[in-house]
């Protein structure tokens, strides 16, 4: 009987050590848990961390420096979130929306300087001067989010991002939102349609500089792609109209053209013209209505 016990004991004994050893050693090959980061205004409004943020001069991209102190005897893994609204404390000027998010991670008591990306929320207030201080602010609005999120992910032109900022902050048209290359950023355009719930427009509009202020909020030009098929040969002729019928301009006028897929580009000089809804036609054989399009000027 105690030969039995001491049978089963041993066993047991044995089949624990096995699983012990392979425990230990599967452990010890296994991936290290990431680090969880946490959000970095959390850490400001727990004390951990002491923050001095910073214009370095400007309103728009790597324009904020942030100094961070970690009080704390631990290492803090720390989040700058694309989406978060940075409050200057002089209200005359900008804030700043970042809209590129940043891990940062700090030492116990250790204090470490990091740039933030980001871009001005207000056309019309001043571009934060080198030295201006500001709060670590709050999260925006989903919609904002939304927006600084696609702008994470993706290398946008930064006069277009600054532009597209300013359709949701300032509501600024759609249409404002141009690069030379329209193709790198149909995506930012799709976004804030999605956003707003409106169709990407076909043109885009150009504003006149203004060295006095950020946007100066007077069309300069108006461009876009107009496509058209002709089945015919035939006489083309393209002008531009007010509400009332009156012709503006004539960029084209009896062209010639042979059958075939056609794409006109637009780029047409829109100085001291009043504010509202103008169409583009294109006529064939003098005529003809063959396309129309609308633009706005805001």
């Amino acid at each position: 009987m105690k030969n039995k016990r001491l049978y089963h004991f041993l066993c047991l004994f044995f089949c624990i050590s096995f699983l012990l050893v392979i425990y230990i050693s599967t452990g010890t090959n296994s991936p290290p848990i990431p680090p969880k980061y946490v959000s970095v205004e959390k850490y400001v409004r727990n004390g951990l961390v002491q923050p001095k943020i910073s214009s370095t001069g400007g309103h728009q991209e790597e324009c904020i420096e942030m100094e961070l102190k970690n009080t704390t005897p631990d290492t803090l893994f720390m989040l700058l979130e694309p989406g978060r609204v940075l409050v200057a404390e002089d209200t005359s000027y900008q804030n700043i929306f970042i809209v590129k998010s940043k891990k940062i991670e700090l030492p116990p008591l250790a204090t470490r300087k990091v740039s933030a990306y980001g871009f001005c929320c207000e056309s019309h207030d001043m571009s934060p001067r080198e030295g201006l201080k500001f709060k670590i602010g709050y999260m925006a609005p989903p919609d904002w989010q939304k927006l600084a999120m696609a702008i994470d992910k993706n290398n946008f032109p930064p006069s277009a991002v600054q532009s597209a900022v300013w359709v949701l902050s300032n509501g600024h048209p759609l249409s404002s939102v141009y690069d030379s290359d329209m193709a790198s950023i149909y995506e930012l355009r799709k976004v804030l349609a999605d956003i707003k719930g409106e169709e990407v427009p076909w043109y885009s509009i150009i504003y006149k500089t203004d060295t006095a202020r950020l946007f100066s909020n007077i069309p300069e030009k108006v461009t876009g792609d107009i496509d058209y098929y002709l089945r015919n040969n035939a006489i083309i002729t393209i002008n531009v109209r007010n509400k009332n019928g009156v012709v503006l301009s004539t960029p084209i006028r009896n062209r010639p053209a042979n059958p075939g897929q056609y794409t006109y580009t637009l780029d047409l000089n829109v100085s001291g013209w009043k504010r509202g809804e103008y169409e583009v036609y294109i006529y064939s054989d003098l005529s003809t209505v063959h396309t129309k399009k609308v633009f706005k000027l805001p």
